[in-house]
């Protein structure tokens, strides 16, 4: 099943702000100049610390209605989602079993 096709943003495009704010640092590498690195820098790593108990909180009170079995499989299908999306981005990095 394909999702329709949504406009697609380049990495500079959907970055500018979380860099300007100072939590993101960009960096072009050498081997390919075409291609942005992005670090999270101190400041965006204690807005991430910072973050994480809230979205927990928020994620406790949507997922609280679901049963256990609905649960697991909701984290079944997570894994699966996270498994698929990592082997686009890092073929080699996905062990073959995944």
């Amino acid at each position: 099943m394909a999702l329709p096709s949504t406009p697609r943003l380049s990495a500079p495009c959907t970055a500018t702000t979380p860099a300007d704010r100072g939590l993101l640092a960009r960096a072009r590498r050498n081997e390919d100049r075409r291609k942005i690195e992005l670090d999270l820098t101190p400041q965006g790593r204690e807005s991430i610390e910072r973050l994480i108990p809230l979205a927990v909180a928020k994620l406790n009170v949507a997922l609280g209605d679901f049963s256990a079995a609905e649960f697991a499989e909701f984290v079944r299908l997570l894994v699966k989602l996270n498994t698929t999306m990592q082997a686009a981005v890092e073929p080699a990095a996905v062990p073959a079993e995944a």
